[in-house]
């Protein structure tokens, strides 16, 4: 038994050493913020899952056939060798995504397997907190020079608020399902903090600027309500009583009252600094975090976006095939629209949606794999970039 315990404890202890030490070399960048010292071992990522599992099934022989049909697009289209190169290894990370969630069965987990898990994901959390509050010291500048905005610490002095603030949204709700859909006795005993830590990411995750966080909120009501009308259950507390454990309302009372103690507790700290920019500034982020306009094109930061997105729409006949290769746009649909064509990004939707061949209501990853399409089509492509892509590949990878 105890040999038993101590290889759990050496495999708990370098998966999470492992998954927390890639995420935070995808939080150091270089090439002058143009890639992450994690990009460096991306070229492994993808040829390894080809290698662990079977290509011989079609769906992953096309997928394949067109993730090298896409990279033979982009050398095609771009005269920078090295960038090409950039490009190609960042592709792999959506099609390793698709390919591990298509190849990964609903296998019942016992106990033992669940409580690993759980272990798994509070030492992420823990990981993740630590980063959170190190990214509010550099924001207030405690830790000396002021960083522009709540971010990724150590990358682009926290000026990527829109990769932070949804990566923070992902991660409070894959631990908040997974709280009440694994039910294990780990998480039982760490209940408290782990309820702490999810309305600690979840007022980060809200208030750092980036309204892509609130849409993350909602497509998860969203999941909830399609779970509900799917199920087909009458009464609500037999929803409850299914999808969570016995009482809810001690724990959702105590995620209630830490959400209003730390707003509380964050108006009198910031009221009692001197620090009368990073206040303001911070105020600022709040309210442009839920600043919403139903005229997307008078929006402030999208209606670029909009308005070329309204073109491909009234004029799809001119965007059928590649048309100008662009490294960077704030718009999964438009980046692989003027990149492999409205052809390619069909057969890149074709294959997404299709990975969907099990459907289980209870799995964390549905929510992850459907609501990462949605936000890739309406919002930015956050997916290939790595230290969001790797919050987002963790339920998949531990087949939650």
């Amino acid at each position: 038994m105890k040999i038993t315990l101590s290889k759990n404890k050496l495999k708990e202890f370098y998966l999470s050493g492992l998954l927390i030490v890639s995420h935070l070399l995808s939080c150091i960048p270089i090439l002058d913020g143009q890639g992450s010292i994690f990009d460096l071992f991306l070229p492994l990522i993808f040829p390894i899952f080809i290698l662990i599992k079977n290509f011989q099934k079609k769906f992953n022989l096309l997928l394949i056939i067109i993730f090298l049909f896409f990279g033979f697009c982009i050398f095609l289209q771009n005269s920078d060798f090295l960038n090409s190169i950039a490009w190609f290894i960042r592709l792999s990370l959506p099609f390793s995504f698709i390919y591990l969630f298509y190849n990964t069965r609903n296998n019942p987990k016992n106990r033992e397997e669940l409580n690993f898990i759980s272990k798994i994901l509070f030492n992420f959390q823990v990981y993740f907190i630590i980063l959170t509050i190190l990214s509010i010291a550099l924001f207030f500048g405690f830790l000396g020079e002021r960083y522009y905005s709540i971010g990724f610490p150590f990358y682009a002095n926290g000026s990527d608020r829109h990769v932070f603030g949804p990566t923070l949204a992902y991660l409070t709700i894959i631990n908040f399902h997974s709280l009440f859909s694994l039910r294990t006795p780990f998480q039982e005993k760490y209940f408290n903090f782990i309820i702490i830590g999810n309305v600690f990411t979840f007022l980060v995750s809200i208030t750092n600027g980036s309204r892509a966080s609130i849409i993350v909120y909602v497509f998860y009501l969203f999941f909830i309500l399609c779970k509900f009308l799917i199920q087909k259950i009458n009464i609500l507390s037999r929803y409850l009583y299914l999808s969570f454990p016995k009482n809810m309302i001690i724990p959702l009372a105590k995620f209630l009252f830490g959400i209003i103690f730390l707003i509380i507790f964050a108006l009198i700290f910031l009221n009692s600094q001197n620090n009368t920019f990073a206040y303001e500034y911070f105020v600022w982020l709040i309210r442009r975090s839920f600043l919403f306009s139903f005229d997307l094109t008078n929006d402030i930061s999208r209606y670029a976006m909009v308005s070329q997105i309204i073109n491909v729409a009234t004029n799809p006949g001119d965007f059928l095939f590649p048309t100008n290769f662009t490294n960077v746009l704030d718009s999964g649909f438009l980046l692989f629209t003027y990149n492999f064509g409205l052809i390619g990004f069909s057969l890149f939707s074709f294959l997404w949606i299709f990975s969907f061949k099990e459907i289980n209501l209870n799995k964390i990853s549905l929510f992850i794999v459907s609501s990462s399409y949605l936000y890739f089509c309406f919002n930015a492509p956050h997916i290939m970039i790595p230290r969001f892509w790797l919050i987002i590949f963790l339920p998949i990878l531990l087949n939650i």
